[in-house]
């Protein structure tokens, strides 16, 4: 499973974090939230429950989409 970021990652390795519950998904950089958007779908909610780390994509607006995977994220999930 991956979640394609319509931005850039910031610089640093970091470690990053995917935070979902059934309304929203919120990544995190070390400490830092990069991202939060509301999405409502049980079954991707389903799906991250069953995931330790997901694939994230870094995908700026205006060029190709990317062939890899371009970091990996911890899963936590809440179900509020």
């Amino acid at each position: 499973m991956v979640i394609v970021l319509p931005g850039m990652l910031p610089l640093e390795p970091q470690p990053y974090t995917v935070s979902a519950t059934p309304t929203h998904i919120k990544i995190k950089a070390g400490y830092d939230q990069i991202a939060l958007f509301p999405y409502h779908n049980e079954e991707v909610f389903q799906r991250l429950i069953h995931f330790s780390q997901v694939g994230i994509v870094e995908y700026p607006p205006g060029e190709s989409f990317p062939a890899c995977i371009t970091a990996v994220a911890y899963v936590e999930t809440r179900t509020q």
